[in-house]
C-alpha cells in the first residue's frame, strides 16, 4: 500500500532493510543518516507500506540501500474532557417544564383519540379531517379547548419560574465546582500521561 501523505512532527525509529537483522548494520544506518546531514526536522521521502493505530510503516532509499522504518504519531495533548458537564446540564434540561399546548393542540389530541381507527394507515386524511372539524368548530366548542390552552399556558409560566430559580442556584453553586472538576480531570489526564 502506497500513499502521498505528508507526515510531520512525528518520532521517527530506522530499522534495517529486511534481510539483514545485525545491530550493528542498524547503528551504521543512523550514523550514515546523521552524517548525510538527516537531522530532526528533515524532511525525507519514502513510501508508506503500511498503516497501523500509532503510526505508519515506512521505506526510504538511502543511496544504495533501502530502510525500512516505523513511523510513530507523537502524543498530541488532549483536551480535558467535559462529559461530567455535559451530564449535569442534559439532567438539569430534562427538568424543563414541557411547553405549552394550544387550544388547538388539546383538540387534535380528542379528536385523533376518536378518529384513529376509522382512518388507519391513512394519517394525512386524518390530519386534514381534524384540520376541517376545527375550522367548522361552533364558537362556543371552540371556546373550551382555547380555555384548556390558557390554563396550560398558566401551568408552564408557574413552572417555569420554579424551573429557572432551581437552574440559577444550580449554576451558582456549580461554577466553583466546575473548577475543581476541571482541575480533577486535568489531573487525572496527567497522570495517565505518565504512565
Amino acid at each position: 500500500m502506497s500513499t502521498d501523505e505528508t507526515l510531520t512532527d512525528s518520532q521517527f525509529q530506522l530499522v534495517p532493510a529486511y534481510g539483514s537483522s545485525s545491530d550493528n548494520m542498524r547503528e551504521e544506518d543512523v550514523k550514515r543518516l546523521v552524517e548525510n546531514g538527516i537531522q530532526l526536522g528533515s524532511k525525507i521521502e519514502g513510501i508508506i507500506d503500511g498503516k497501523f493505530d500509532k503510526g505508519y510503516l515506512v521505506t526510504i532509499k538511502m543511496g544504495s540501500q533501502e530502510l525500512t522504518g516505523v513511523l510513530y504519531h507523537s502524543a498530541s495533548p488532549e483536551t480535558p474532557r467535559r462529559r461530567k458537564k455535559k451530564a449535569k446540564l442534559s439532567h438539569v434540561y430534562s427538568l424543563r417544564p414541557k411547553f405549552p399546548r394550544s387550544g388547538y393542540n388539546f383538540f387534535f389530541s380528542e379528536e385523533y383519540k376518536r378518529l384513529k381507527a376509522a382512518y388507519a394507515g391513512q394519517e394525512h386524511y386524518l390530519t386534514k379531517e381534524i384540520g376541517n372539524n376545527w375550522r367548522n368548530l361552533s364558537p362556543s366548542d371552540r371556546e373550551v379547548f382555547q380555555e384548556k390552552g390558557a390554563e396550560d399556558i398558566e401551568r408552564y409560566k408557574r413552572e417555569m419560574a420554579v424551573y429557572k430559580s432551581f437552574v440559577d442556584s444550580f449554576a451558582a453553586g456549580s461554577v466553583a465546582a466546575t473548577d475543581n472538576a476541571v482541575a480533577k480531570a486535568e489531573a487525572e489526564d496527567e497522570a495517565e500521561a505518565g504512565l
